[in-house]
């Protein structure tokens, strides 16, 4: 099956080099949306009225995929203070209702056009999903549940290191990502799934000088196992939490994986692989602008292009291009530096526009000015 961009009028056109979403294997990759008005292009004034748009502009997205909002099974929200936590909350509910997908919310240090919020999804083209519930992890601390299985694929919400009894913070940064990996793995229990099913994570930390600190903890838990990970500093995390994950698990009967290593990209900074293929999808890493010694390069714009033919090589070590990819997540240091990376993407992705959501974070590897990580298909008749 071949992916599908989806566009519609009646939500933002993009403002830079990607799609509004792409559809793709049963389910819908959307951009991240923040509080555009469709026909003036201009930011509704205030918080509530940004998170209202946000959100009815990713319902028109969904809708003219074939899905809805009911349909979501991941979302990620980005503030631009987590003081308004509560505040976005309560439009969430509004549009979600009683669905609660998993989700996962951080603060970035800025978001596209100076918004206050932003939200990517992933939602079924109407087909039923599982919702997860255990009592061996905390209880949803927000209008989302703790994570969602569709089909052999399971996304689990944001974990911090809340005690599931008590539901306070455990105290430091050793004991929260201890915590927050105990909870992640039981609701990954909950869906059939264990650490070595893991095919990405995302890491949140409170300050990127903890890199190390919480590599040591991470790799322990997963016990050899290395799934794609991507890893940034965000501006606050929920409950001034100093650790957050997030991850992509395929169930034990799913189907078989690989991991994906080449020597043309560089070797990996921490426990983790550049890349897992599943099924017909392929997780790449986050990339940064590192050569093959694992130096970064001087400068934006060399970053930026050295980091997106990283990511080609990761991908071409997969059996994919950059044309087959679907989604990708940019998180820069500066957004000030938007303008300037767009020209770069727009080079590298000149076969097609993939689904996209940028942020600027506190804090990326090793300093680095840019990240990438990406979702592709895995094109008919290509074997594991």
């Amino acid at each position: 099956m071949a992916k599908a961009v989806v566009h519609t009028a009646d939500a933002p056109a993009a403002i830079g080099p990607y799609c509004q979403a792409v559809r793709y294997g049963g389910m819908v990759y959307a951009s991240g949306c923040i509080g555009l008005h469709p026909q003036t292009m201009q930011l509704a004034d205030g918080l509530e009225a940004q998170t209202d748009q946000a959100l009815r502009n990713l319902k028109a997205v969904l809708t003219a995929a074939g899905s809805g909002l009911e349909w979501v099974v991941k979302a990620t929200v980005f503030v631009a203070d987590m003081g308004d936590f509560a505040r976005c909350n309560a439009v969430f509910t509004k549009y979600f209702g009683n669905h609660k997908p998993a989700r996962s919310c951080v603060a970035a240090k800025a978001l596209p056009k100076n918004c206050l919020f932003e939200l990517n999804a992933v939602a079924t083209l109407k087909t039923t999903f599982a919702i997860l519930d255990t009592p061996a992890a905390p209880a949803a601390i927000g209008p989302y549940c703790q994570g969602t299985v569709a089909g052999n694929t399971l996304y689990s919400a944001g974990c911090i290191g809340l005690d599931p009894k008590t539901m306070t913070l455990v105290p430091g940064l050793e004991a929260q990502t201890e915590q927050a990996l105990r909870n992640l793995k039981a609701v990954l229990g909950a869906g059939g799934c264990a650490m070595a099913d893991v095919v990405r994570a995302t890491v949140f930390l409170n300050d990127m000088a903890d890199f190390a600190k919480v590599n040591a903890l991470y790799d322990a838990h997963f016990d050899g196992h290395k799934p794609a990970r991507v890893c940034l500093a965000a501006q606050t995390l929920p409950k001034n939490a100093l650790f957050e994950i997030e991850v992509i698990a395929a169930r034990p009967f799913g189907g078989a994986r690989r991991v994906v290593a080449t020597p043309k990209a560089p070797a990996a900074i921490g426990p983790y692989s550049q890349g897992v293929v599943y099924g017909d999808l392929v997780y790449a890493s986050g990339n940064i602008g590192m050569d093959l010694k694992c130096n970064l390069v001087e400068g934006l714009e060399a970053q930026t292009d050295l980091a997106l033919r990283n990511l080609r090589e990761v991908l071409e070590a997969a059996g994919v291009g950059m044309r087959d990819v679907l989604t990708v997540t940019v998180y820069l240091q500066d957004m000030a530096d938007y303008a300037a990376v767009n020209d770069i993407f727009a080079r590298h992705f000149a076969e097609g526009k993939p689904a996209r959501t940028a942020i600027a974070a506190k804090g990326l590897p090793k300093g680095a000015l840019f990240e990438i990580d990406a979702v592709a298909q895995l094109p008919r008749g290509s074997k594991l």
